[in-house]
């Protein structure tokens, strides 16, 4: 569903860069979209496998000075030549899909990305089962928060080891790190980790020099 308070008003070709004015709440302003950006996300037949949607242009084929030739609106799309030199098929993206993928800073919303919440939310483990029954619709809520502003409270996870477990595993499989899957952080008299002391943490993030940094962290305070 495409967002109701943006709409398409005319785009120009700047050859290196298409620009894209549109309308947000009465006011006009411009997203600016890369060419390599909008040959990726191209939507055509020639571009995506048809049964699964995923991307089938090579990197490789692509030329690093890629320049528009043309981009016209062609109903509910936007047709894209490229330049003769890149040797490229005609590229067709949703005027939809553009208003609601900016990548330009101007984006739409783009600010909004990092905004913080006034109050910090807190969930209820009780009502993501009920009657022994996940319920989605709650748990859709408690990701949906948590996909927007990255740190929420889930509070009355019964307070035993290993409950933070069956929190998990409504949501995804539990991953197993070098500390395996669950372990205690606990405060020691000489630590060896700024984590195992009692001094306060900023916000920050853990193992980020894996090649696959947890997506999600989950702390369950026992005492």
């Amino acid at each position: 569903m495409g967002r109701k308070d943006i709409s398409f008003v005319d785009l120009t070709n700047r050859v290196d860069c298409l620009d894209v004015l549109v309308n947000h709440n009465g006011a006009q302003k411009t997203l600016k979209f890369n060419p390599h950006w909008l040959r990726f996300n191209c939507q055509s037949d020639k571009s995506r496998e048809p049964s699964t949607g995923q991307r089938t242009v090579p990197i490789k084929n692509v030329p690093t000075n890629l320049k528009i030739k043309s981009a016209v609106r062609d109903g509910d799309y936007i047709r894209i030549v490229w330049d003769e030199s890149s040797n490229q098929s005609d590229s067709l993206i949703s005027i939809k899909f553009l208003l609601n993928n900016s990548p330009s800073l101007n984006a739409i919303d783009f600010d909004k990305h990092y905004e913080t919440p006034d109050n910090l939310c807190f969930f209820d483990y009780n009502e993501f089962i009920v009657n022994g029954n996940k319920n989605e619709d709650k748990i859709f809520d408690w990701m949906k928060y948590l996909a927007e502003y990255g740190l929420c409270i889930v509070k009355n996870v019964p307070n035993r080891e290993n409950m933070i477990r069956n929190l998990v595993e409504l949501i995804a499989p539990l991953e197993k790190t070098i500390y395996g899957e669950i372990f205690d952080v606990r405060v020691d008299v000489n630590p060896v980790n700024l984590a195992y002391s009692a001094a306060q943490l900023e916000f920050h993030n853990d193992l980020v020099y894996y090649e696959s940094p947890p997506g999600i962290q989950f702390l369950h305070c026992l005492k």
